[in-house]
């Protein structure tokens, strides 16, 4: 993770790397000989945090403008911060129902970002795990217009990852699968 979790603060690692081996507070307290009150004064825990969909949705759409806009270095470095958020949501919308749709439909949109980004850079393979999280995210949201987008095409792995279009740099061919229109 050298590199990747740079912008995180020490609580916020602390807490990646709990929830990624599975562990509560508790568990990895009782690990560390200590106490969960002493464990909580490192930061912010991310299970106390978890975002509203609507603050999250803009953000994402400045992201988007910055995609759209050409300012791929502003999209790309937005991205972990967002995708991030997007798994709060999905953990947010598992433990509410009030808006467990719109926490769907912000993650399908940060994942869709995520996967026309990625794939315009060249990296098809990540890409490709993008739109899925983006498919199913939509399927979650249980919104039509989340899953067809204004009315367009159903979202599929080659609408999302933008497989008619060249990444930068590089003269590809379309991903097994994708049919040219």
């Amino acid at each position: 993770m050298r590199g990747l979790g740079d912008h995180l603060s020490i609580g916020e690692r602390i807490a990646f790397y709990r929830k990624r081996r599975g562990y509560t507070q508790e568990v990895l307290a009782g690990l560390v000989g200590r106490s969960t009150d002493w464990l909580a004064k490192f930061g912010p825990d991310t299970e106390a945090r978890h975002p509203k969909p609507d603050p999250v949705a803009v953000r994402v759409e400045h992201a988007w403008n910055d995609y759209q806009g050409g300012r791929l270095g502003r999209a790309v470095a937005a991205l972990p911060a967002l995708l991030q958020t997007a798994q709060e949501l999905e953990e947010r919308a598992a433990r509410r129902g009030d808006d467990r749709g719109d926490c769907w439909a912000v993650s399908a949109r940060t994942h869709h970002l995520a996967a026309t980004t990625l794939a315009k850079i060249g990296e098809s393979d990540i890409s490709w795990l993008a739109a899925e999280r983006a498919m199913r995210a939509a399927d979650e949201s249980d919104n039509p217009l989340v899953r067809r987008p204004q009315g367009g095409p159903a979202l599929t792995p080659c609408s999302l990852t933008g497989a008619m279009t060249t990444p930068l740099g590089s003269a590809t061919r379309p991903p097994r699968g994708c049919r040219l229109r």
